[in-house]
């Protein structure tokens, strides 16, 4: 693993970290109680994305990494459908069920890094387990109005 995949790993986090921000201010997809606990567990977050970013760049996990397909071409083609998606949320259409549509895509791709690196970094579940909390909030929201 080089430099170079480290700091898109770390993009990926940072991109990642955003996206579910994003989500979660866009109004009228979730409400009451679920919306407030959600916004609590991502702020509790916080330190977990620092300490991840923290042990992508010491070197101590490089072979695990590599081992999940986070490094090289394998890395590279996982965060080429993920930045894709990513950019189609910058200009989002005018319809609530197509933007919501539309992070889901993001999302799914971010499934296929982040569950690799689950395998390399255990403690990054969490953040997994967060991120899927949020897509099934999507997924029932879409459902909920017949998208």
């Amino acid at each position: 693993m080089d430099v170079q995949d480290k700091e898109l790993l770390v993009k990926f986090l940072k991109d990642l970290k955003k996206l579910l921000s994003q989500i979660l201010e866009e109004k009228g997809t979730f409400r009451g109680e679920w919306l407030q606990l959600a916004l609590k567990a991502y702020s509790e977050l916080s330190g977990l994305w620092e300490e991840a970013q923290s042990h992508i760049h010491s070197g101590e996990y490089d072979t695990r990494l590599d081992q999940v397909g986070l490094s090289g071409v394998q890395l590279r083609v996982k965060l080429a459908g993920f930045n894709n998606a990513l950019a189609a949320t910058v200009q989002l259409p005018g319809g609530r069920v197509s933007r919501w549509k539309i992070f889901r895509r993001a999302l799914k791709w971010a499934n296929i890094i982040l569950g690799s690196l689950v395998k390399a970094l255990t403690r990054l579940e969490l953040i997994k387990e967060f991120k899927e909390c949020v897509e099934e909030g999507l997924e029932e929201a879409i459902e909920d109005t017949g998208g």
